[in-house]
């Protein structure tokens, strides 16, 4: 199963790019990895490149299970997380996920978009309500297929 890659070439905004299929053991692991990666404890956006994902996702079970890693962080990620952005052009997961972001609201602001540029300027904008400045350059880059890297081997600027 592929890995969760991380892109954090822009310390301020990070992109994780999720592929097709996932399990709970890979997102855990795309958690610890965040965390090693931010030893200075930067405040930073995400966007969360979810293309390439079907609507089924993981089980109950596993976004349960995925949701209690996630707190077992929460100091953490409410300390840093500024905002999260998940782009995908599928409206029927862009739904779920805007259904799933107002019954389980969290400490940072989240949204779905359709597009990759959509998600990066709105990340930018609540960087910059936060006080943050990002480098200008942008991040975000089309692709018309998932890239196979392991987040052990994220991509650092």
């Amino acid at each position: 199963m592929a890995a969760i890659e991380i892109n954090l070439a822009n310390p301020h905004l990070w992109i994780l790019s999720f592929p097709p299929e996932f399990d709970v053991a890979t997102y855990t692991a795309m958690v610890e990895e965040s965390i090693r990666l931010n030893p200075d404890r930067i405040p930073y956006g995400v966007i969360m490149d979810m293309r390439f994902c079907g609507s089924g996702g993981m089980s109950t079970k596993a976004r349960q299970e995925a949701a209690n890693v996630m707190k077992q962080h929460d100091d953490w990620f409410s300390e840093l997380i500024v905002c999260s952005v998940r782009v995908t052009p599928n409206p029927i997961l862009r739904g779920a996920l805007t259904v799933y972001d107002w019954i389980s609201p969290s400490s940072w602001p989240r949204k779905a978009a359709s597009s990759g540029e959509v998600a990066e300027a709105w990340a930018r904008s609540r960087l910059a309500v936060a006080g943050i400045r990002c480098a200008p350059e942008q991040v975000w880059r089309e692709s018309s297929e998932f890239s196979v890297a392991p987040s052990s081997q994220s991509k650092q600027g």
